[in-house]
């Protein structure tokens, strides 16, 4: 699906293809694909957190205004609020065992009115200089924000199949009762996992205000639908389970490289809504069908009596 689309809009605009454009799909995909990686882990263990986007804003407007008290400091301010976050999420929906759609949407109101509240509903502006080096700068000519998703990227990667707390994700995803019955803590990888995905959400928000020299109480909006519609669209399974962090990647290209070819193309921004949110439908019914798919036997047939 990714070389079709890739090759589909070079066709239709040859831009597409030129170096400068393609490091901006680069760029495009590692914001939110940080966000990804956190969200992927959520997923995997029959979960979901829609407060990402709000969890974004908030620590870049903290991120700015604590910026007078140091860069250190502020961002540790900034992560730790988006940590608070995925700490509630975590124990009103693992501990208390309250519906995690319910959950996230509320706190996904009330970390976006929190946002507003900071920032008296306007952009706060940074202060450019070495503020800016973290969304904007570069190592070895890579730029920092694709290199710090390439890192989230590959520590997930590794968390998830090489570490016991990947495994029991991937239990929990599979049959909560059986993880439990296997005397795995539930309750408690669960918590952990939505506290680590609102740290890299607010990490990704961090990055975001920094590369826009601005901390935003509206950015991050779109961020769920680009992040859900990435982990589906890679394969990993919306009732958990199935999946991983390098699906996830490649799910992520697949929407940064739709994006920009919109763009690229003109597409007016309320037809780039409708077409995302036809895709995101669109994928959601390809991962209810797999997982309703009757699976081929692997039982040998018993040889007959002679």
């Amino acid at each position: 699906m990714l070389a079709a689309l890739a090759v589909g809009i070079s066709i239709l605009e040859i831009r597409f293809i030129q170096p400068a454009n393609l490091r901006n799909v680069l760029l495009q995909m590692s914001i939110d694909g940080i966000v990804s990686c956190g969200l992927t882990l959520v997923i995997l263990c029959g979960g979901l957190d829609l407060s990402v986007g709000a969890v974004t804003a908030l620590s870049g407007v903290m991120f700015v205004i604590a910026l007078p008290l140091g860069v250190g400091l502020a961002g540790l301010l900034a992560l730790l609020a988006g940590a608070s976050v995925g700490l509630i999420n975590g124990l009103l929906i693992g501990r208390i065992k309250l519906n995690a759609l319910i959950v996230t949407l509320g706190t996904m109101a009330a970390v976006q009115g929190t946002a507003f509240w900071l920032s008296r509903g306007n952009p706060i502006p940074g202060p450019g200089g070495d503020f800016e080096m973290l969304g904007g700068g570069a190592f070895l000519y890579i730029p920092l924000p694709i290199l710090f998703f390439g890192l989230v990227a590959l520590g997930g990667h590794l968390l998830l199949q090489d570490t016991q707390f990947g495994r029991d994700l991937y239990a929990i995803g599979g049959n909560r009762e059986a993880a439990r019955l296997a005397d795995i803590a539930v309750e408690s990888r669960e918590c952990w996992a939505y506290v680590v995905c609102a740290l890299l959400a607010a990490f990704s928000g961090m990055i975001l205000a920094s590369r826009l020299n601005t901390g935003s109480p509206i950015i991050g909006q779109d961020t769920p639908l680009q992040a859900i519609a990435a982990i589906v669209l890679g394969g990993t399974s919306l009732s958990g389970g199935r999946g991983g962090i390098v699906s996830t990647v490649i799910g992520m290209a697949i929407v940064a490289v739709l994006s920009n070819g919109l763009n690229l193309l003109n597409v007016p921004p309320a037809y780039q809504w409708a077409i995302k949110g036809f895709v995101l439908i669109l994928v959601a019914g390809l991962d209810s069908a797999r997982r309703h798919s009757p699976r081929p036997s692997t039982q040998t047939p018993s040889p007959r009596a002679s």
